[in-house]
């Protein structure tokens, strides 16, 4: 039987919960995470994303236990926010690497246009001059601020 996204995301939830001591450290057991979720141990440890998140929230839980250590809302917002910072970062970045290949290809279509252009005994830049975004752009240029007529 396959379990849904949502059980898994609802089984992460619950593990936050417990980082976070919403739900007391003397109720992290099989049988509670089991009773909540209403899936199998087996099942639960097969999910590899799950198990490193069980391994990290039990050393976690188990200092809470000994009075070690509390949760650190502060701490951990400002870890959140630099995750999130570091993520669009990341974006962006894949973002530029796609824009960057875009650019490099659109680049070399119209060295080959051009060259195609010229074995055709047409001159490229004659082309360039009568496309239809230079000539909008050659209109917009024209038109006159009203701000600017009326003095």
């Amino acid at each position: 039987m396959a379990v849904p996204d949502a059980k898994w995301e609802e089984a992460m939830a619950l593990l936050q919960q417990f980082e976070r001591q919403v739900i007391a450290p003397v109720y992290f057991n099989w049988n509670f995470i089991t009773n909540q979720l209403g899936i199998s141990k087996p099942t639960l440890w097969r999910n590899k994303a799950f198990e490193r998140e069980f391994q990290r929230v039990k050393d976690i839980v188990r200092n809470y236990k000994s009075g070690a250590k509390s949760f650190d809302q502060l701490g951990a917002l400002a870890k959140n926010h630099a995750h999130g910072k570091d993520e669009k970062i990341r974006r962006l970045k894949e973002q530029v690497e796609d824009l960057t290949r875009q650019l490099a290809r659109e680049r070399e279509r119209l060295i080959y246009a051009a060259l195609i252009a010229r074995r055709r005994n047409i001159d490229p830049a004659e082309f360039m001059q009568n496309t239809p975004v230079i000539r909008v752009s050659k209109t917009k240029d024209k038109v006159t601020n009203i701000e600017k007529s009326r003095r």
